[in-house]
């Protein structure tokens, strides 16, 4: 719900951040809001309450890449969705190479970059 309503968008329906999806059908109080797709959220809540609720458990459920939704967690897609890729710097394999003394690497790249802390 945080992906479509924003950061706010549990204060504009009046539902707690730690709420299960049972709790909100349960105790939700059709409101009537000034954005689009707050309606949209409430008139879905509706439907499900009227339809009535299963006995199943809430499940949580890992955002992958590309908007897909799993059950299992994945370090490398987690990674790769929140981090910010760059293209490899020129030389690297020079400076990072299996059996490098990592000191020695790391101001190399200091060094590489213009980065070094000399004063001059």
């Amino acid at each position: 719900m945080i992906d479509i309503t924003g950061a706010r968008g549990c204060i504009h329906m009046g539902i707690t951040i730690q709420s299960s999806l049972a709790e909100v059908i349960e105790n939700q109080h059709k409101r009537q809001h000034r954005f689009e797709h707050l309606n949209k959220i409430e008139s879905v809540i509706e439907e499900v309450r009227q339809k009535g609720l299963t006995q199943e458990k809430d499940t949580a459920l890992w955002k992958g890449a590309k908007e897909n939704y799993k059950n299992r967690f994945s370090t490398c897609e987690t990674w790769e969705a929140i981090r910010e890729a760059k293209p490899h710097m020129e030389g690297y394999k020079g400076v990072w190479f299996p059996h490098a003394t990592p000191k020695y690497s790391f101001i190399a790249w200091l060094a590489m970059r213009n980065r070094l802390a000399t004063g001059d």
